[in-house]
């Protein structure tokens, strides 16, 4: 009897389309940071277990200085590189995420559903234990709009190549777009 009424809306947004515009989510950045071709974006809260992903995000960004990575974490660093924007908490991260070449994320399905409405390629490393996004993970990985790492294979080299292998591979963006 409830299947008669449910109706798909799809993914419901925090934002409407009108506010986003490559404009728009320029200005949304400082200035030091507009010269940069490739864009980052890492979504990870402040959750104390996803510290290492957070670190080796800050690594990351040391090896692959013509790469802007901008956190949108509570975490903070000591580190300051000029290609590293650490923000903290923001009221509307689809300004960061609209002209990102890839996001590094949980997979949980709020972030998943805006991302792909924005025709984003994400990088997933999935709270352990988290059933909701390992699954989300998984089906991602298979419609070719992401790839996965786990916290246990977690390592600056491991994300230095994936990520790397993520922007040179244009099937990703194919499929997000």
């Amino acid at each position: 009897y409830v299947k008669k009424k449910e109706r798909y809306l799809g993914p419901l947004l925090p934002w409407s389309w009108k506010s986003l515009s490559k404009e728009h989510h320029e200005s949304f950045l400082p200035n030091e940071y507009k010269g940069f071709k490739k864009k980052i974006v890492c979504t990870l809260g402040g959750h104390k277990y996803r510290k290492p992903l957070f670190d080796s995000v800050v690594s990351l960004a040391m090896q692959m200085p013509d790469i802007l990575f901008i956190a949108l974490s509570d975490f903070k660093t000591d580190v300051v590189l000029k290609n590293l924007l650490v923000l903290g908490f923001v009221e509307n991260p689809s300004h960061y995420y609209f002209n990102a070449d890839l996001v590094i994320t949980q997979a949980g399905h709020s972030t998943a559903m805006e991302l792909i409405t924005l025709g984003v390629p994400m990088l997933v490393v999935p709270d352990t234990g988290q059933i909701e996004q390992e699954s989300n993970a998984k089906r991602l990985c298979e419609l070719g709009l992401g790839s996965k790492l786990s916290y246990k294979d977690l390592s600056t080299n491991t994300l230095h190549n994936q990520v790397r292998y993520m922007l040179s591979e244009s099937s990703f963006l194919e499929s997000a777009k």
